[in-house]
């Protein structure tokens, strides 16, 4: 499983959030549909995933106390948009576990239909950079990109049209003045096999298990934290403050009903 304990505050923030959750669903337990259903908005394997996985065991014995089982279902797509719409919508109560991408979709693609102030914020839980990834054979470097961009327009990879990884990947590319496309998958991660083709030059995506092992395997490298400071996660990986990049960008994930 991915190690999010690089958060200090991790299992403070999970014991609050096991709190606030049981309060708010206490009011709801003998109306509530058994089983309990929590949409994830993204693909099983990503960052959000994971950290969902570390959460999974502890609310669910806390629910089996009375008598409600959790199933945890999938919706990846828009950013995390399709799911989240599909949850604020939904008759029956049901959960939803996401990302800032909660507020991003829902303004900038307009063909979802959901209003965030419907959606009851239980609790938070963390946070994790955006990292910029790179096929190891064809950019080591911000300034390998740039210098590649004068000549070409650069693709990149990306969660989805209102997703925190394509926001990222836009303004690194505005800061560095180059003419990319973003190219959007259903989830980032999907966007490994076409980066490690060449058929990208870059991809936005949290630290998870899938980089890192590309990652070790030097297929892909991570080349940017877009953020102030260096992430406990890639201590050797530059961040956007150092090279004089104004961006300071990170991934909210929160339990909402």
């Amino acid at each position: 499983m991915f190690n999010i304990k690089y958060n200090s505050n991790f299992h403070g923030l999970l014991s609050k959030t096991l709190i606030a959750a049981m309060i708010f669903l206490s009011g709801f337990m003998t109306a509530w549909a058994r089983p309990l259903t929590v949409i994830i908005p993204f693909s099983p394997g990503g960052a959000t995933d994971q950290i969902w996985r570390a959460i999974d065991p502890y609310l669910r014995t806390e629910l089996r106390m009375h008598d409600i089982d959790l199933v945890t279902q999938y919706m990846p797509g828009a950013g995390g948009g399709i799911g989240a719409e599909w949850a604020i919508n939904n008759a029956k109560p049901t959960l939803l576990f996401t990302s800032s991408s909660l507020i991003l979709s829902q303004l900038i693609n307009t063909n979802l239909n959901y209003n965030v102030q419907d959606i009851d914020l239980i609790g938070f839980v963390g946070q994790l950079p955006l990292i910029l990834y790179t096929n190891a054979a064809r950019h080591s470097s911000i300034l390998s990109l740039k210098n590649h961009c004068q000549q070409n327009t650069l693709t990149y990879g990306n969660s989805g049209i209102g997703s925190m990884t394509a926001l990222g990947g836009q303004l690194i590319m505005k800061s560095i003045s180059c003419p990319s496309v973003s190219v959007a998958y259903r989830s980032a991660s999907l966007a490994l096999p076409e980066l490690i083709q060449s058929r990208l030059d870059f991809v936005v995506d949290h630290p998870s298990m899938l980089f890192k092992t590309m990652t070790q395997n030097k297929k892909i490298i991570p080349i940017l934290v877009i953020g102030k400071q260096r992430s406990p996660l890639l201590p050797d990986v530059y961040s956007s403050k150092e090279l004089g990049l104004p961006w300071n960008l990170a991934n909210w994930h929160v339990l909402a009903a």
